[in-house]
């Protein structure tokens, strides 16, 4: 006897198949227990992107018995049967669709992943594999030498995972997905039904209803295989548009990758993220593509793509690019440095050593100049022939003449025809016993220190009286020498009191002008009983702040 066993059942055997059959296709607690656990794992799991979690989802799910059922009453025309299993798979197909459904309505959900979009765009090629997955299921069931490899029948053909997809797109509102994922199922249901029918005619279960038995082969193969032929043509021809579709699509995807990341790479640095694109209602493309670039590229680089991938892909496309600014370095500093920044980087680096050099003999020629300090240069003008403004604190006032000697030294050293511009920025260093860097002898005794606060308590007074807002920047008071005054008759009188001379610098508003230092003089001479010739040096300047602009 061939060791190879024959797929033609015995009557006992086929009587055991289809008793085994019918309890699994019929509808009971431990049916609608494991729906609902099956239902709630695949959920979970579609949710959660595992895809551990939704195999284990179809090794519990019951479907594949009503499936068997629905089959089995075809084939042998037993009624209640069909029936009882049509009942089974249509209130499970309902029950786990409504509990995707209800767990869609749970706030906080994550974002739908790979698990779940995966299941909402079937082809003909999920049919060719379901037809398969149908026939060995079958054959596990005519075959009980092989009855253990069932549940790996059912990890192959997902029904309960579809089923609950269709039910979380529902509730986030994404029909035409939901309409996919349940395509999915359909496309499943039918392959198997009409395989597993194939398979339970070559077994020998055909009609066991003794009034069957009168009807010829023909309407039995129809009963048995028509409704499942049917739908497969349908969904067959459905499907594989549906693979022409994803194919073109790749296709699609692949030329437009292939064409930017080419027409990229003329570009340092540039290289392309990710795009998405959608159709226009008259065929063309609506391509956003993410660049990461160390600049932006400009309207005719992204004109001069789009002309090319329209070339490339035959189609009209619209093209914006989404320049991501990106810095590239090595252990030797950035890369892809244009040439245009190159050249600035090295004039930047051109004027600073000018200005370092230029700095450095300023500053050595300013030592001759007692106080004198460089607080800040700027460079204008071009490297060949630059504009030098020095800022200089100082406490006397740098003359041309001196600036034109300075400047003579800068050419000679640098070589170039340079320019200079000295600010005086006057200011006075004071000690304890008077101010640095003055010729005049200061006051010293305490007669004439109360005579120096006295002066310019005054002026502090008169100032603000003539121009409110006017501040003292500095205040310096010199005694003349005293003159005798002399008799009607020529004969020497007493002695006069002693002139004095202020020299003060203020921030005003505007620059004090003769008038208004004769004013000021006048009543400093009748405040301080004594000659006084004063001499104002007017900054003007204003301060602002956030509310407005403040008096100086």
């Amino acid at each position: 006897m061939s060791p190879v066993r024959k797929l033609f059942l015995s009557p006992d055997e086929r009587q055991q198949v289809v008793q085994s059959i019918t309890d699994i296709a019929l509808p009971g607690q431990s049916f609608y227990i494991l729906l609902l656990l099956a239902g709630l794992i695949a959920t979970f799991g579609l949710l959660a992107n595992s895809t551990a979690t939704v195999i284990g989802a179809m090794v519990v799910a019951p479907l594949m018995g009503p499936i068997f059922g629905i089959t089995l009453g075809l084939v042998t025309g037993e009624r209640s049967i069909l029936s009882s299993a049509l009942l089974a798979e249509l209130s499970g197909i309902v029950i786990v669709i409504l509990l995707g459904w209800l767990v869609g309505q749970l706030p906080l959900l994550p974002d739908y992943g790979s698990e779940i979009l995966g299941r909402t765009q079937p082809t003909v090629l999920d049919l060719v594999a379901a037809l398969v997955s149908g026939a060995a299921g079958a054959y596990c069931w005519v075959n009980p030498r092989v009855n253990n490899a069932i549940a790996g029948v059912a990890i192959a053909v997902a029904l309960v995972p579809p089923l609950a997809t269709c039910g979380l797109l529902l509730a986030s509102g994404a029909y035409r997905l939901a309409l996919g994922a349940l395509l999915l199922f359909t496309a499943n249901f039918v392959a198997i039904q009409f395989a597993a029918a194939v398979i339970f005619l070559l077994a020998g279960l055909r009609h066991v209803d003794p009034q069957a038995q009168e009807k010829t082969p023909l309407p039995r193969l129809l009963n048995a295989l028509g409704p499942g032929l049917l739908g497969l043509l349908v969904l067959g021809a459905l499907m594989t548009r549906t693979l022409v579709q994803v194919i073109e699509e790749r296709r699609l995807d692949s030329a437009i990758r292939s064409q930017l990341q080419a027409d990229l790479a003329g570009f340092d640095g540039a290289a392309l993220e990710e795009f998405h694109y959608k159709r226009m209602a008259d065929g063309g493309l609506d391509l956003i593509a993410s660049v990461l670039t160390p600049r932006p590229l400009a309207a005719q680089d992204v004109a001069r793509l789009e002309t090319l991938l329209i070339e490339s892909c035959g189609c009209d496309i619209h093209l914006v690019v989404r320049s991501l600014i990106s810095s590239d370095t090595d252990r030797s500093g950035r890369v892809y440095v244009t040439s245009e920044e190159l050249r600035e980087s090295q004039e930047q680096a051109q004027r600073r050593a000018a200005q370092e050099e230029a700095s450095s003999i300023i500053s050595a020629e300013l030592a001759e100049v007692r106080g004198a300090v460089l607080a800040g240069l700027n460079i204008d003008g071009t490297l060949d022939a630059p504009l030098f403004s020095a800022n200089v604190e100082t406490p006397e006032v740098i003359a041309p003449y001196h600036v034109a000697f300075i400047q003579e030294r800068l050419r000679q050293r640098m070589g170039k025809p340079a320019r200079l511009r000295i600010n005086s920025i006057l200011t006075h260093v004071a000690e304890a016993d008077g101010y640095v860097y003055k010729d005049k002898v200061d006051p010293s005794s305490p007669e004439e220190l109360m005579l120096q606060a006295k002066a310019e308590t005054a002026l502090r007074r008169e100032l603000m009286e003539l121009l409110p807002g006017t501040s003292i920047l500095s205040f310096d008071l010199a005694v003349a020498p005293a003159d005798l005054e002399s008799m009607p008759d020529g004969t020497p009188g007493t002695q006069a009191p002693a002139a004095l001379e202020l020299t003060t610098s203020v921030r005003s508003s505007r620059i004090l002008m003769a008038d208004d230092v004769m004013i000021l003089e006048k009543k400093l001479r009748a405040t301080l009983e004594r000659p006084v010739s004063l001499l104002v040096d007017s900054s003007v300047g204003a301060v602002a702040s956030s509310s407005g602009l403040l008096q100086p």
